[in-house]
């Protein structure tokens, strides 16, 4: 039933991801939305369901990799996996910044 009740609104996350203006009129609070790994998939894809995936990829691999790292150099786990983000997102964006947004749709 709960299903049934939600299939006529978009999903919060689908509209922050998406369209924030519309999120923030909606009353979604977009200010919160500020995590790497789905910022990373949405500059490589302009599908949802294929964004989950690269995004649930990207942290996973980013954590493993983040403590990995920082038990070697013997430093913070939280900050290293943190700046593997950074990099992953820097990597991402200078390799996509050329090709300039395009408006995805919402059904994709």
């Amino acid at each position: 039933m709960l299903s049934r009740a939600r299939a006529g609104r978009p999903c919060k996350l689908l509209l922050t991801t998406f369209d924030p203006d519309v999120a923030e009129v909606s009353g979604v609070n977009v200010a919160r939305v500020d995590a790497l790994p789905p910022t990373v998939a949405r500059m490589l894809t302009n599908r949802f369901s294929r964004m989950l995936w690269i995004s649930t990829a990207i942290g996973a691999t980013a954590g493993l990799l983040g403590m990995y790292l920082s038990s070697h150099l013997d430093v913070s786990s939280g900050a290293t996996i943190v700046l593997v983000n950074f990099a992953a997102f820097a990597i991402v964006y200078a390799a996509t910044a050329h090709q300039g947004t395009t408006q995805p749709r919402i059904g994709d």
